[in-house]
């Protein structure tokens, strides 16, 4: 047996035994930070706001230096990882809440886990949920940052009626139901109503935006605004209210 055939046994065996290693690494430090992001879970249930901080941030450190660096979705392969992205959002999600309610002066921090919960849920399978969670957030509690929040459901699509949606706390409740039926029951029945509605979607989350950010008295005048256009639709298209 030649000396080159010994060296290449060598260096697979050596080869196999680096791959070994380096599968053991990866999945003894997968283990270490889904313990991390569990106890966070865990840490939530009991309302021990101050632990779900420590093992969800010590979660994000171990993953970002296991990917190189800032977590984008790029960072992922989308069918491998599915599970970890799908419990990375809910991270994200756990910490906007934590950082609203309970250290709410960080806005900064607050801004960045909401703005990456909406970074890892835009076109994935749970989107829809993800509007969900926002939607009865903004439904059913009071957070003390509820137009942040409402950025960030519109960023997702939610409401589709989206400058209705920036201003629907201060609209008739009325007012929604019958702009949406008005898209559903007359604008889909047409070529133009097709298209103003696309283009209407493509616009409106922007001006949605700057609503949400405008000051109240500027809202109620859109809000108003909007009353007296479905006044006027309802009139023109459900005279009957059906």
């Amino acid at each position: 047996m030649s000396d080159n055939t010994l060296s290449a046994r060598a260096r697979r065996k050596y080869k196999a035994e680096v791959e070994k290693q380096a599968r053991e690494n990866h999945i003894a430090k997968f283990t270490m930070r889904m313990d991390y992001a569990r106890q966070g879970i865990e840490a939530v249930k009991r309302k021990d706001f101050k632990s779900a901080l420590t093992c969800f941030h010590a979660y994000i450190e171990i993953l970002q230096r296991s990917k190189g660096g800032e977590l984008t979705p790029k960072s992922f392969d989308p069918k491998q990882d599915a599970a970890e992205m799908l419990m990375l959002t809910g991270v994200f999600w756990d910490l906007s809440k934590i950082y609203d309610k309970y250290k709410s002066k960080d806005l900064t921090k607050l801004k960045y886990f909401l703005d990456k919960f909406v970074l890892f849920s835009k076109g994935t399978s749970y989107e829809r949920l993800s509007q969900e969670m926002l939607r009865k957030f903004l439904t059913n509690e009071t957070p003390n940052h509820r137009s942040t929040f409402k950025e960030a459901y519109v960023s997702l699509g939610g409401g589709r009626c989206f400058v209705a949606t920036a201003v629907e706390e201060h609209c008739e409740a009325s007012t929604v139901v019958t702009l949406k039926r008005f898209r559903d029951e007359v604008l889909s029945q047409s070529v133009l109503g097709r298209s103003f509605t696309s283009v209407y979607y493509k616009i409106s989350p922007t001006i949605a935006i700057q609503l949400i950010r405008s000051s109240v008295l500027q809202q109620k005048r859109v809000a108003k605004i909007l009353g007296h256009i479905a006044n006027a639709i309802s009139f023109r298209f459900f005279p009957d209210g059906k």
